[in-house]
């Protein structure tokens, strides 16, 4: 059996020539630059909105309103007594903390994917 030939026709170049694949380092350092300063945006009105929404929950607990909270996952309830005896260390540690990952995470190296 004689080999047979495969003729194959594309409508446009399967590789492009380099200077279509080149992305030059400026638009690589600012779309870096753009998406880094997002991410810290975002960490940051994280931290403020839950900040004033415990000072909200707290003077509305200093003000004599009273509540409870239940979680309907865990089955838990808290009243706002409870409630403001976590406040503190919400803050001080667990939101502070939180923030500050996201603020790490924001520097981590990734992958950089080239714009074709």
């Amino acid at each position: 059996m004689a080999g047979t030939l495969i003729q194959c026709k594309f409508s446009r170049p399967l590789i492009k020539r380099p200077e279509q694949l080149a992305v030059p380092l400026s638009a690589d350092i600012t779309a870096l630059r753009d998406r880094t300063l997002g991410e810290l945006t975002l960490a940051h009105d994280y931290y403020s909105d839950t900040k004033i929404a415990w000072d909200i929950t707290r003077n509305a607990i200093a003000a004599g309103h009273q509540f409870s909270v239940r979680n309907l996952i865990t089955g838990t309830v808290t009243s706002q007594w409870e409630l403001e005896s976590k406040i503190r260390g919400y803050v001080a540690e667990q939101l502070t903390e939180a923030t500050f990952q996201q603020f790490i995470a924001s520097f981590r190296s990734r992958p950089t994917y080239r714009r074709p």
